[in-house]
């Protein structure tokens, strides 16, 4: 084989390397669940997720678990809102998220109430990243 052949075929295969490392992405995720004060699942709560840098809103119900996620996030700042009927709405702010990152936020709970009232968060707690080490 000649050298220019062999050149040829290793910038290939160094391009298809590449190639397949852009699927890692830079993007995290966000994900929780929502209960009511009896730790039972809130079926179909909106979930609202705010980039507070570049002001884009991401919308999610929770499944039949109670669970959320949202993927393919920017690293950034974020708020959430949850509300379902007869609950309080529920907002938490500072939610810092970085590339990469899979964040698990601790269980949302809601508190029964008129859907005029709402509960404020404006500082998440300690975060454990539970998703890798």
């Amino acid at each position: 084989m000649s050298t220019s052949r062999l050149v040829v075929c290793m910038t290939f295969a160094a391009f298809l390397k590449v190639a397949s490392m852009n699927g890692q992405g830079l993007t995290g995720q966000v994900s929780g669940s929502v209960q009511d004060s009896s730790a039972s699942a809130i079926v179909g709560a909106g979930v609202d997720l705010v980039n507070t840098g570049t002001g884009v809103v991401r919308k999610t119900a929770t499944d039949e678990s109670g669970n959320f996620i949202f993927p393919q996030l920017l690293a950034g700042a974020y708020n959430i809102t949850v509300s379902a009927p007869g609950f309080k709405t529920y907002a938490a702010k500072g939610i810092v998220l970085a590339s990469s990152e899979r964040s698990v936020l601790r269980t949302i709970v809601l508190e029964v109430g008129a859907l005029s009232e709402s509960v404020s968060v404006t500082a998440e707690a300690a975060r454990l990243q539970t998703q890798r080490a």
